[in-house]
């Protein structure tokens, strides 16, 4: 039983590497969405994200669309300001996903970028936070394979270590 379990927690391990590079996806495909909307449609940060949020993945629909509308919202954009919004979303995120803390931190200046510029700062902000994003969705590909093989191994090591302990 022991060593199941540790096996099990091992590809489960395995599978949360591989969803995170789903969610990395999900992102890069919100990120070119706002970015299309925000060139082509010349549509308002609230408009691009609740357009965005429809066209998004689970869990990101939600945080896009709540964000969209906290956004929307003259109230709460006077008394918090884009960007403070925008961070306290990604706690849904960190919550919902299997994104890293780096991850989330690099999402944050994603917001700084959308906050605090022009509509060119906009564009050219999201174009470089794309390369970036799309280079580590390539690099983590690259060694994602690995990194699963590693975790169910290393769990049924593990599983294995505590059996001949207790035995």
């Amino acid at each position: 039983m022991v060593l199941s379990g540790f096996s099990y927690f091992g590809i489960i391990n395995a599978l949360r590497l591989k969803k995170r590079k789903n969610n990395l996806r999900a992102v890069e495909k919100i990120l070119i969405y706002l970015e299309s909307e925000i060139r082509y449609k010349h549509s308002l940060i609230s408009e691009a994200l609740i357009n965005a949020s429809r066209k998004a993945d689970k869990p990101f629909d939600n945080w896009l669309f709540y964000l969209g509308k906290r956004v929307d919202s003259d109230t709460v954009v006077e008394t918090d300001g884009f960007y403070e919004i925008w961070i306290s979303s990604l706690e849904m995120l960190r919550q919902d996903t299997c994104l890293s803390n780096e991850d989330i931190e690099e999402l944050a200046t994603v917001g700084q970028t959308l906050g605090y510029l022009d509509i060119e700062a906009h564009r050219a902000g999201l174009e470089l936070e794309l390369k970036s994003l799309h280079e580590k969705i390539c690099e983590y590909s690259e060694t994602l394979a690995g990194k699963m093989r590693i975790s169910v191994i290393a769990g049924a090591l593990l599983g294995i270590m505590i059996v001949i302990v207790l035995v």
